[in-house]
């Protein structure tokens, strides 16, 4: 009997070592690595501003800093309308604080590209604005997420065998925007290809331009993406707003790890053409901006036409007051639930701790059915250098250390597919819907939310529109946010649901000029 026992022993004893090496090696594979500093086109970019910068006067536009740092687009219009500014000041201030910040050593590193008309543009906007009917944008510096197609920009997707891609025509959001009369000033990194090359890659980091540092904790504080140069450039007062794009948690969860505002719509409400796709049936364009108001003028800009604008004049500090919303609970962050709970409750609303029923609905089967075909024909539409995902793939196992430093396990897992399976793609987003309407109504909820991205899985695959807002900082010193959700197309009722909490809780986390360069400098000490 003490043999047989000895013998199970030994057993036990083994299956707990191969549970524990199973365990380490699943956890080693699906883990990003720790972000390092990597800046690949600094030189390049800084050119291009000193060129412009060159035909202005920077000096006068630091002394504005006052009426542009933490502005919103109203009050840089009135600033400018009363003569105090200038869109040729206002531009040359954003360019000139990628090279205070962004683009120095060790700075964030999360604008990508530069237009390098944008002074050019900007005095014009000053020299027409007297002659012109001018819109809510008109002359406003914004910047793009780099999957979003321009002429004028490279358009890379953070991809290297994209680094220097020029598409041939807009994107439809840039048409719109261009219509709006806002300035494109440039282009912001992104996790590569909408964060679908490798499961190990950290988060803003691209083949072609780098790591995107978060400006809160660089190395310490993930970016989060995939939108995160968009995060960190609005965070850092880098243009007004900047345009992400989300599939699954892209735009609210970087939004609130840099402590900004991030708005993705109702899917059908905004038009993706023009921007390199991840799962068109989830892909969606929406705002990062520093407040909900701008991004409600962000949204009304480049929505399709048939949709209804967002009326900020509804916005009240009392929109939340009786409102009945369903709080995602959260056993792994008491500390971020108790607040968001206690914040909610300050604002008027009663809170009902809910957790949704998951089963069947999985946004990674909708992703990897779509993904190699949308990418394909995409390639295909605007004459990409290469023609399939086997032929990226290729070209990037040629030079893996620059062109997949982190693996590309998530394209060679898509690659071998024949055919997407529709029905999954179907089912899955209906049950998202079902579900989603289901907590709605049988908790009598007046909305859903959730901290950060953590019930993207249900809204987002649901095509339901997200607004996420800054709470606080955790104990950790991480920023993080609250983000409300509504049934397809009540954006208007989330935008005044969002603007009263912001009202009430005055959350997000501005860093002075001083703390993001105490920060930057904090990655030479880290390193060494």
């Amino acid at each position: 009997m003490s043999k047989f026992l000895k013998v199970i022993g030994i057993i036990a004893v083994l299956l707990v070592i191969i549970g524990a090496a199973a365990y380490w090696f699943i956890l080693k594979k699906f883990t990003p690595e720790a972000e390092t500093p990597a800046m690949y086109n600094q030189e390049r970019i800084v050119k291009t501003i000193e060129d412009q910068l060159k035909e202005t006067d920077v000096q006068k536009a630091r002394t504005k800093a006052p009426l542009i740092i933490e502005k919103n687009i109203t009050e840089l219009q009135q600033a400018i309308a009363n003569g105090t500014l200038t869109y040729e000041e206002l531009t040359a201030f954003y360019l000139d604080r990628i090279l205070q910040f962004d683009q120095i050593d060790n700075g964030m590193n999360s604008i990508s590209e530069i237009n390098p008309q944008a002074i050019k543009e900007a005095k014009a906007f000053d020299q027409q604005a007297s002659q012109t009917p001018k819109k809510p944008l008109y002359g406003i510096p914004v910047t793009l997420k780099e999957n979003i197609n321009t002429t004028n920009m490279i358009s890379s997707a953070g991809a290297y065998a994209l680094r220097t891609f020029k598409p041939k025509e807009d994107a439809e959001v840039v048409k719109k925007l261009t219509e709006a009369q806002a300035l494109i000033l440039g282009k912001v990194n992104l996790s590569e290809l909408a964060n679908y090359m490798s499961m190990k890659a950290p988060s803003g980091y691209s083949s072609k331009h780098g790591q995107t540092l978060n400006p809160y904790g660089p190395l310490k504080i993930t970016p989060s993406g995939s939108s995160s140069g968009s995060g960190a450039s609005v965070t850092m007062n880098i243009g007004a707003f900047s345009l992400g794009t989300e599939t699954m948690g892209s735009i609210v969860s970087p939004a609130s790890h840099q402590s900004v505002v991030g708005f993705k719509p109702t899917h059908s409400s905004v038009s993706g053409e023009g921007v390199l796709p991840l799962a068109p049936s989830l892909d969606t364009v929406g705002p990062i901006a520093r407040s909900v108001v701008d991004a409600a003028q962000g949204y009304n800009a480049f929505k399709k036409d048939t949709v209804p604008s967002i009326d900020s004049t509804k916005f009240t500090k009392n929109n939340l007051q009786g409102q009945r919303i369903g709080l995602l609970e959260m056993p792994s962050a008491e500390e971020e639930f108790t607040a968001a709970k206690k914040a909610l409750q300050k604002a008027g609303a009663e809170v009902i701790p809910v957790t949704p029923d998951m089963e069947g609905i999985d946004g990674g089967k909708v992703i990897s059915n779509e993904f190699k075909f949308a990418l394909e024909e995409f390639v295909k539409r605007y004459d990409l250098p290469f023609k399939t995902l086997e032929e990226l793939i290729a070209y990037n196992q040629q030079d893996k250390k620059v062109r997949a430093k982190y693996g590309q396990d998530l394209l060679e897992a898509d690659v071998k597919k024949k055919q997407p399976d529709k029905e999954i793609i179907q089912t899955t987003i209906k049950k998202a819907q079902q579900t989603f309407d289901a907590l709605l109504k049988k908790q009598q909820l007046d909305g859903y939310a959730f901290i950060d991205s953590e019930g993207t899985g249900l809204s987002a695959v649901a095509g339901y529109p997200e607004l996420t807002v800054p709470l606080a900082k955790n104990s950790e010193g991480q920023p993080y946010g609250l983000t409300f959700t509504q049934t397809a197309n009540k954006e208007q009722t989330l935008f005044e649901q969002a603007y009263s909490f912001e009202q009430s809780t005055k959350g997000r986390i501005v860093l002075s000029d001083n703390e993001l360069l105490a920060n930057s400098k904090k990655i030479n000490r880290d390193e060494q």
